[in-house]
């Protein structure tokens, strides 16, 4: 399929509330058993401090920097 990956998640509680199957392949788990896990679980050691920056840029203003993961 040629959707792109996408997780839905609580910018509050940082946890996975829906994933779609592109994501689900992408990071190797069930659509299912990522959600309610902390999204930063699903990521490299090294690119969860960027997400974690721009989770909270976020929160804080209008507008994240693009982060890659």
């Amino acid at each position: 399929s040629g959707a792109e990956p996408v997780l839905i998640v609580d910018a509050g509680t940082r946890r996975v509330r829906e994933a779609n199957p592109a994501a689900a392949r992408l990071i190797g788990q069930a659509e299912a058993a990522m959600e309610g896990q902390l999204f930063t679980a699903l990521l490299s050691k090294d690119s969860a401090p960027s997400v974690q920056a721009a989770f909270a840029s976020a929160t804080t203003s209008s507008a994240a920097p693009a982060v890659p993961v």
